[in-house]
C-alpha cells in the first residue's frame, strides 16, 4: 500500500498587504490626525478670506474720566 500524500497548502502575506492593513487599524483608531490634514487647507483659505474678528479690550471708566484696561486673570 503506497502513503496517500496530502497537497501542501504554503501560504505567504505580502508585506505590501500587511502595511495597509496595518494603515487601515490605525486610520480607523485614531482619525484626528489624518481629519485636521484633511481639513488643513480649507481653515487656511477660510482664515485668509473671513479672518476672526479680534476681541475687544475691555476698557473700565470712573469719575473724573479715569479710564483704565480691566485686569485679566490667568490661572
Amino acid at each position: 500500500m503506497t502513503p496517500v500524500l496530502m497537497p501542501q497548502h504554503h501560504t505567504t502575506v505580502s508585506p505590501l498587504s500587511t502595511f495597509l492593513l496595518v494603515c487601515v487599524f490605525v486610520l480607523a483608531l485614531f482619525p484626528a490626525p489624518f481629519v485636521s490634514i484633511f481639513w488643513r487647507p480649507y481653515h487656511a483659505l477660510a482664515h485668509y478670506f473671513a479672518p476672526a474678528p479680534r476681541p475687544r479690550t475691555r476698557v473700565v471708566c470712573t469719575s473724573p474720566d479715569i479710564c483704565v484696561a480691566a485686569p485679566t486673570m490667568s490661572w
